[in-house]
């Protein structure tokens, strides 16, 4: 806190800005400059001991400055530093999380309340929230409890986005100030909206709303719930600690009529209910715990049995879209009673000029996801292609793990953007080779889409 403060008030980059100079477009300005340098900067912390796989992996945030990562949802005051992007979080007042988890699916609802403090300056706020690639955000309330202001987002269908953005395209960035094609590509591991500038003294109370497929832990057996609690000391004022600003409550239902087998090691709880396929449980907040994410896993699996479970959401009144909303999850049986289908695998990965950046970094993150799903009984191979190609093996080989680890560090190491792209030759090929395999063929391929010769219409 002493350290934003002094950083403000000493006018680096626009924080010392008047209140006229730092209206939305400023914010905007802000969190593209932001957004577009820290994208290329995101080797991440882990924020806590366990894992994004599973209960017992290392996550990854994205870096928002220095020494300062999205770890828990945040409102900051962003700008530069001596021309480098920079962010310093409100303080945290209360920090809550309820959760509800249906089979494979969590439904978040947060609420975070923030103060800006007294001895800075106004400036543009961006809000900030960690969350994985799947992650859907529904709903977003910001309230200046002190001016009365409210900032608030909806979903309305897409044959109504004229209406709302008077025939121009690009409506959230115009919202924000700016243009639609000026906007850099979103780091999908984390969740970015501009703001209007604070005043010091003002309070916010945020209030968000999201829902995301929870990862399965095959080693546990378990689907994971992972809450992003892990609260930088920055975010917390004097005197105060993330055992007294944390709050979690936590509702499974699993879809089955077994009793629930729950796991959470991040955190300790206290169970409100426990029924047949259900419970409820909240956090101890009368213990102490370990900064970190809250985790918590829990088994679905019947012996015999495929569960279904439906989770319907009215719409709001008054919302534009009066449809509401519905997730169907349906869980297999134990692994005892299922068999596997063996398969035939081959990744055909783009690697030509334009997945510079970004587009090849997120590309190696679902290929290296892909190669860690697949099972013993699994043959696979990977294929980098431009206009030229680079097989990892010319032929399918057995998912082994000693295979799979060496296939991990040939995609880490030995693949770089460059040259153009045909996605035809590697493709023939690999349909080729899958022609006279033994089980399900499969070709993943993970471009940009940007071909600069396309696939022949006897490819299908």
């Amino acid at each position: 806190g002493a350290l934003g403060a002094s950083a403000i008030q000493s006018g680096l980059g626009p924080y010392g800005q008047t209140s006229a100079a730092a209206g939305p477009k400023a914010a905007d300005i802000a969190a593209r400059a932001l957004a577009g340098a820290q994208n290329n900067n995101n080797s991440g912390v882990p924020s806590s001991g366990l894992t994004a796989q599973g209960l017992a992996s290392v996550v990854t945030r994205p870096q928002l400055g220095d020494d300062l990562y999205c770890s828990c949802p945040m409102v900051c005051v962003v700008g530069t530093n001596y021309g480098a992007p920079h962010a310093v979080p409100l303080n945290i007042m209360t920090l809550q999380f309820e959760a509800q988890c249906h089979i494979s699916q969590a439904f978040v609802q947060m609420q975070m309340v923030c103060h800006y403090p007294m001895n800075w300056n106004d400036a543009p706020l961006v809000l900030f929230l960690p969350k994985s690639t799947d992650t859907t955000v529904t709903e977003l309330c910001v309230e200046n409890m002190v001016r009365p202001s409210v900032f608030a987002t909806a979903v309305v269908p897409l044959e109504d986005m004229k209406k709302y953005s008077g025939g121009k395209k690009g409506t959230a960035s115009q919202t924000a100030g700016g243009d639609a094609e000026d906007m850099p590509g979103s780091d999908p591991e984390m969740f970015m909206l501009p703001l209007p500038p604070g005043l010091p003294g003002d309070q916010y109370r945020v209030k968000l709303s999201y829902f995301h497929a929870m990862t399965f832990d095959v080693v546990q057996g378990k689907y994971v719930l992972r809450l992003p609690t892990t609260v930088p000391a920055v975010c917390l004022a004097q005197g105060s600690s993330v055992n007294s600003v944390l709050d979690v409550r936590v509702a499974v239902n699993t879809g089955t009529s077994d009793d629930v087998e729950l796991l959470v090691p991040s955190h300790p709880i206290t169970m409100q209910s426990k029924q047949p396929g259900a419970v409820s449980f909240e956090l101890d907040t009368t213990q102490v715990w370990e900064n970190g994410d809250f985790v918590a896993g829990y088994n679905v699996w019947t012996r015999d049995q495929v569960t279904a479970s439906v989770h319907v959401e009215a719409p709001q009144p008054g919302m534009p879209d009066q449809r509401g909303t519905f997730a169907l999850s349906i869980t297999p049986p134990g692994p005892e009673n299922c068999v596997r289908f063996p398969r035939s695998v081959v990744f055909m990965f783009d690697r030509s000029g334009s997945m510079t950046g970004d587009p090849i970094r997120y590309a190696k993150a679902a290929l290296l996801n892909g190669l860690h799903m697949l099972g013993p009984e699994d043959k696979f191979t990977v294929v980098a292609f431009d206009h030229e190609q680079l097989w990892w093996t010319d032929r399918l080989i057995e998912a082994t793990p000693e295979n799979i680890l060496t296939c991990m560090h040939w995609v880490n190491d030995d693949l770089s953007a460059r040259g153009t792209t045909d996605i035809h030759a590697p493709l023939q090929r690999a349909l080729k080779l899958l022609a006279g395999a033994a089980g399900l063929p499969l070709v993943f391929l993970l471009t940009d889409g940007e071909a600069s010769s396309a696939c022949c219409s006897t490819c299908g």
